[in-house]
């Protein structure tokens, strides 16, 4: 672990407590100043049952402050994460083990997105052995396959994609909680040949959550998709290109009889 010594540490809290001494509700700054005067600034947020650790403006993750930052806390489970306008949530291969041996999960947020990967998922990250990057943001037109496209249409569309080691990684070995800022109250995933699959989803004050075991295109909408939908772009591309051939033959017919 980090010598701390050297630096100075300030904490301030809002903090509200049960008959047992347990947190009903928290809120922590601890800055961690050092000598050149470079601050390291972590935000714990929760209550009795979960405390998330906030590093807000930085999308590398930095686990030995965050332990430290909540070590005069009482919590049962710990998620630590960052905030990141970009979307990118990077994490070497030893934070995972630390984490991992910590038994906590782990996050990333934007303005409007927020993605908590559970305990289960970090510990199927530690046995890959490798550097992880996660990457979410509203999916772009240029990310999307053709099929995807047609899908998705004008909805709105999340893409949550996961590296360890430089290869991607779909399946996650445990599980996500996705929370997306949206008054769109239905979520579909939607695999590369445009077939959307309908996931359980709720929503609650703006707030449109679901778990999910990958990663993936992900759209929101308040309109019910049919999901068989590629089977119907199937019958319309067979029955244009009967009509395609049918207009060969006859155009050569005529050239014959000509």
């Amino acid at each position: 672990m980090k010598d701390f010594d050297g630096f100075t540490k300030t904490t301030q809290y809002v903090k509200l407590e049960n008959i047992y001494g347990e947190i009903i509700e928290i809120e922590q700054k601890t800055v961690y100043t050092e000598v050149d005067g470079t601050e390291r600034v972590f935000t714990a947020k929760g209550d009795a049952d979960s405390i998330e650790i906030f590093m807000p403006e930085v999308e590398k993750i930095d686990v030995e402050y965050a332990i430290d930052s909540i070590k005069d806390l009482k919590y049962r489970n710990v998620i630590v994460g960052v905030i990141s306008e970009k979307g990118i949530l990077s994490v070497p291969e030893d934070s995972i083990a630390l984490i991992n041996d910590c038994r906590f999960s782990l996050s990333i947020m934007t303005d409007d997105i927020h993605v908590i990967l559970d305990w289960n998922t970090v510990n199927g990250l530690s046995m890959m052995k490798g550097d992880m990057v996660l990457y979410m943001h509203r999916a772009t037109p240029d990310e999307l396959t053709d099929a995807q496209k047609r899908t998705v249409g004008d909805h709105m569309a999340i893409s949550v994609t996961m590296l360890v080691d430089g290869e991607y990684v779909t399946q996650l070995g445990g599980h996500a909680d996705i929370y997306v800022e949206t008054e769109e109250t239905m979520v579909y995933y939607v695999d590369a040949d445009g077939k959307p699959s309908l996931i359980e989803s709720d929503h609650s004050d703006g707030i449109t959550h679901t778990t999910v075991n990958h990663f993936s295109i992900y759209m929101y909408t308040d309109t019910k998709v049919s999901e068989d939908l590629p089977i119907l772009w199937i019958i319309v591309g067979v029955a244009a290109a009967l009509l395609i051939l049918l207009l060969i033959i006859v155009v050569r017919r005529k050239k014959q009889k000509d």
